[in-house]
């Protein structure tokens, strides 16, 4: 990149304050989306963090730090799941401005500029669990801010950019377990550098991510969470799911076929070596997102968003439309124009809008479910995997360890699998479209 496409102009600010204000004015649209059983499930350990821990009283594997999320987002917009939604604009716009940070270390300002559209259409997409507050969402920020300290070390600091890189990676190893495996960017750096400091570098780097794990751990001891804490890590790497990648296909297109064909371009040593970094890093975020998918996360390749939207610039400059001219701005935007419909077709955007949002009707039933128990007058709630956020909606405590354990009152589980539990001594009290919710003590047919 010249020193000419080095400097920000007013111009390119204007266009990504643009860029991002559509895209997050088209999120607040759903800002009333009720949340889901995961989401619930964070903003009932965020709701009552400081009141319960998280892993004393409840088992769940869940990693901490995205409940202290939620956390904030209650204390400064109320314990509402508008207020969930309500982070997700604000995360948007930080990880936005993150993003385009990095593009500008490998790119100009045109590229860095398309980067961040290809962002805010890819986060912006339903199917793909883009409109959700996920924890791989919440990773995003570190996995950028992780990237960004060693994409360009500032001279003399460099210990300390190595330090701050395995923080970070530390921090989204807090808030989603897989992305651990991001560690391997910071990797490649120092093998890719000079190597008489790569052994101090790598001590710095481990000193920062295990500095995080082990301040976590502590705290973990003092509030008697360390071993729900260590089940919550397994579970992160418990392989049940499946990869389920032909899905997400759809849903990121461009930028899948813009990073299989960078790819194929570097292999033919046709790419600029100086942006490998960015393909490295795309690399390593899909790791994370598949092995997350295995695992049975929601939203899982949300880890790979920013870095796909990264590749998609790649290609561009591996094509030649990397110079800040008229005539690529004009090319790359109507790429851009063309790219929209498509997008929206391909991952099923289209339906969703036509829809209003209201696709998800097992999330709106959930506020039935949660209404009809908030008004029984009970004191305790299980509820099963599929429901948690039934748990928070309603404002009733779990009577056991694992939110269906426990002697409770009244019982909710999905009408889906409810011949699979025991309802002895509870009768049927009410049938949503969704739900079947048992309360102790009722008397019907099948309970007299």
């Amino acid at each position: 990149m010249s020193e000419e496409e080095k400097v920000l102009s007013l111009k390119t600010v204007i266009f990504f304050v643009i860029i991002i204000c559509v895209f997050a004015l088209f999120r607040f649209f759903f800002v009333y989306n009720p949340i889901d059983s995961t989401e619930g499930e964070l903003a009932y350990f965020g709701k009552n963090t400081g009141a319960e821990t998280m892993y004393a009283q409840n088992d769940t594997k869940l990693m901490p730090l995205s409940a202290y999320i939620y956390r904030a987002a209650f204390s400064f917009a109320g314990e509402n799941p508008e207020a969930v939604r309500k982070l997700g604009v604000i995360y948007f716009l930080l990880t936005a401005a993150l993003l385009f940070m990095a593009a500008r270390t490998y790119f100009g300002n045109v590229l860095s500029l398309f980067a961040v559209f290809m962002y805010g259409l890819y986060q912006n997409t339903h199917a793909g669990g883009g409109l959700n507050a996920y924890p791989s969402y919440f990773s995003q920020i570190f996995l950028l801010l992780a990237f960004l300290f060693v994409a360009e070390l500032e001279e003399g600091f460099e210990n300390a950019d190595y330090a701050l890189s395995g923080i970070f990676i530390g921090a989204a190893f807090l808030t989603m377990a897989q992305a651990v495996f991001f560690i391997f960017v910071p990797l490649y750096f120092l093998l890719k550098r000079e190597k008489s400091n790569a052994l101090k570098h790598l001590l710095f780097l481990t000193a920062g991510f295990f500095t995080v794990i082990i301040a976590a751990c502590i705290y973990m001891l003092k509030e008697g969470m360390l071993a729900g804490f260590g089940r919550a890590v397994a579970g992160q790497f418990s392989f049940y799911g499946t990869a389920g990648i032909a899905a997400v296909l759809p849903v990121y297109l461009f930028g899948t076929a813009a990073f299989v064909i960078s790819i194929i371009i570097f292999l033919f040593k046709k790419g600029k070596i100086e942006s490998f970094p960015v393909l490295i890093s795309g690399i390593c975020a899909i790791i994370c997102g598949l092995i997350a998918s295995i695992a049975g996360e929601k939203g899982p390749f949300l880890t790979a968003v920013p870095f796909l939207a990264l590749s998609s610039a790649l290609l561009l400059q591996c094509l030649n439309l990397d110079k800040d001219t008229v005539k690529n701005g004009i090319y790359i935007f109507i790429l851009a124009l063309i790219i929209i419909p498509a997008h929206f077709y391909t991952s099923g955007m289209k339906t969703y809008i036509g829809l209003a949002g209201v696709t998800e009707e097992k999330q709106y039933d959930s506020l039935n479910a949660a209404e009809i128990i908030k008004t029984s007058g009970a004191k305790s709630l299980a509820v099963t995997e599929g429901c948690r956020e039934i748990m928070f909606l309603s404002g009733i405590k779990p009577a056991g360890r694992n939110f269906y354990d426990g002697e409770a009152d009244i019982k909710c589980v999905e009408r889906i699998d409810s011949e699979e539990h025991n309802f002895e001594g509870d009768g049927l009290m009410a049938v949503t479209k969704y739900y079947m919710i048992y309360g102790r003590g009722v008397r019907n047919e099948k309970n007299k």
